[in-house]
């Protein structure tokens, strides 16, 4: 690569692979960095998920390697197994913050609190999972070892029965100014008074090949009306795909057919060997009338990458 500029992946090892990132990061070679990190998505998926917990570990150590993370939190929405795998409980400190601490981590809250609970086990030697055998200086020890990652649980999403089962146990560790305010919540449904981090973007799904779940979200708050941070679009909408103009051909009778009478429609077009996409959405459907109709819930937009 180094004298010609080329690089044949095809018949190397996901292992090797990963080296000739790690290596491309090390000697900053940024274009042959970014052709990795896609041949990696592309071509080596499931490598990647027979060594999700190695490939993640790594990851998040590398500078500018956002694609192949945002890879991985994709990963770990769809298969929440992922995060619970049995080398989770070796990450670093400061790994596990900024994961906790991302609004688009995917998975349930509860699953959060118990990886969170059994990542803190791990870190103190000697104290195994049986609570039963539990002293007071144990609890005192997860307590210092979790506390500086319990504002970054989402105890609002847990429900009450999870609240009860998985984390009242374990009430001696939680500051106690934060676990009475999380009793009245339960009893009361009185808001927290401390600070505390808005619902995390929920995974919606969305079959295009334009644009992924995240640019879904953001396009699904202009429609409520509301900021990212404070919707649950994923229990709301389905993004169903009705016309594809690759498949379905690109002109106004292919167009019409597929999509009047259908509904509310979201329509985009990508700029041909750009990374621009136009947008618009027509919350009243299209049919086959001439006649002009109010919509004063449409708009359009555009994304430049």
């Amino acid at each position: 690569y180094i004298y010609t500029g080329e690089a044949d992946l095809c018949k190397k090892s996901g292992e090797d692979i990963f080296g000739v990132l790690i290596t491309s990061a090390e000697f900053l070679l940024e274009k042959l960095f970014n052709y990795v990190q896609d041949h990696l998505i592309k071509k080596q998926t499931i490598w990647i998920k027979q060594n999700f917990a190695y490939v993640f570990y790594t990851t998040f150590k590398l500078e500018n390697c956002e694609k192949l993370q945002d890879y991985c939190m994709e990963c770990m929405s769809e298969d929440s197994q992922l995060f619970t795998s049995k080398n989770f409980p070796s990450l670093e400190e400061d790994i596990l913050y900024n994961l906790l601490k991302r609004d688009d981590l995917q998975i349930e809250e509860i699953v959060a609190w118990d990886f969170l609970i059994n990542w803190g086990i791990e870190q103190i030697s000697g104290l195994g999972s049986d609570r039963t055998e539990w002293s007071e200086d144990d609890y005192e020890a997860l307590k210092g070892t979790i506390s500086q990652f319990i504002p970054l649980i989402r105890f609002m999403d847990i429900s009450p029965a999870d609240f009860y089962d998985k984390v009242r146990p374990y009430k001696a560790a939680i500051p106690l100014h934060i676990y009475e305010e999380l009793e009245e919540f339960y009893y009361k449904k009185t808001l927290s008074k401390t600070e505390i981090l808005p619902p995390r973007i929920g995974k919606l799904k969305i079959e295009s090949n334009l644009i992924n779940s995240k640019l879904a979200n953001i396009i699904a708050s202009w429609i409520d009306k509301k900021d990212l941070n404070n919707i649950t679009s994923s229990d709301k909408y389905n993004f169903d795909l009705l016309y594809r103009g690759s498949e379905d051909g690109i002109n106004s009778k292919s167009f019409r057919v597929k999509c009047n009478y259908r509904g509310s429609c979201l329509v985009l077009v990508k700029k041909k060997k750009s990374t621009e996409i136009y947008g618009g959405y027509n919350p009243i459907g299209f049919t086959n009338s001439n006649r002009k109709y109010p919509a004063s819930d449409s708009f359009i937009f555009s994304f430049e990458n």
